[in-house]
């Protein structure tokens, strides 16, 4: 029978890699390059293999800065401390729900996200200038930099949830985040021109951005109260 201690800690790094799939700035990124691949209406042959590297860069580093997080707390995190630990970052995630919900987004009914305009500019540019897969997996690491405001306190609960799992469960659950988190972008790679077309894909964020936007929030939200009742508790 599966402990119920393993069951919250494997649900912690399965949410909180829902949470990273559901941001936006990654899924932008893959518009933008098949947008700049089009010629007329078709799609470069080789924009599917930018985008396959652009996924892969997300993959490694959301991998990466998971592990490292782990690390670095397997190293300083004070077990006599879990308590405030987990509280200050309850309370951070709630904050971030609060950032999704007013800010996240520039302007009502667009996609258009809360960079500062030079970082996107810049975004814009090396989505145009991609041109070899090496340069499209680096576009995924800055992409992953990017979200890291907003994805911090999820993934430090997730690399503590990981650093309380047996052995073998730790490297099922860390594959289990990296797979979740990149699953939308491995959608529109795999169905782009076979189910829809980029440009449909663009309208659907349009026309549904405030059901993603209050679905992202809540989901920020609900796993702030998630760790308060479940983690608080299991510290007290």
């Amino acid at each position: 029978m599966v402990n119920s201690g393993l069951l919250v800690n494997v649900v912690i790094v399965l949410f909180a890699a829902c949470i990273h799939a559901m941001l936006q700035l990654g899924l932008g990124c893959v518009v933008l390059l098949y947008h700049h691949g089009k010629t007329q209406r078709k799609v470069h042959r080789n924009t599917h293999t930018l985008v396959s590297s652009f996924i892969a860069g997300v993959g490694v580093m959301s991998l990466l800065v998971l592990a490292a997080m782990a690390f670095v707390l397997s190293n300083t995190f004070d077990l006599h401390r879990a308590r405030e630990f987990y509280l200050a970052l309850a309370v951070a995630i709630f904050l971030v729900a609060i950032l999704i919900w007013t800010v996240y987004y520039r302007r009502k009914n667009s996609t258009e996200l809360w960079l500062p305009r030079s970082v996107a500019k810049f975004i814009g540019e090396r989505a145009r200038e991609t041109k070899n897969p090496s340069e499209g997996f680096l576009l995924g690491v800055l992409s992953t930099f990017g979200e890291l405001l907003f994805l911090l306190p999820v993934m430090l609960v997730a690399s503590a949830a990981l650093l309380n799992l047996p052995g073998g469960w730790e490297l099922v659950a860390l594959a289990g985040y990296v797979i979740i988190s990149v699953l939308p972008l491995i959608f529109v790679r795999c169905f782009t021109h076979k189910i829809a077309t980029i440009g449909e894909i663009q309208t659907f964020r349009n026309r549904h951005q405030r059901f993603i936007k209050a679905m992202s929030g809540a989901m920020f939200l609900i796993f702030s109260i998630f760790i308060i009742v479940f983690k608080l508790v299991e510290t007290v």
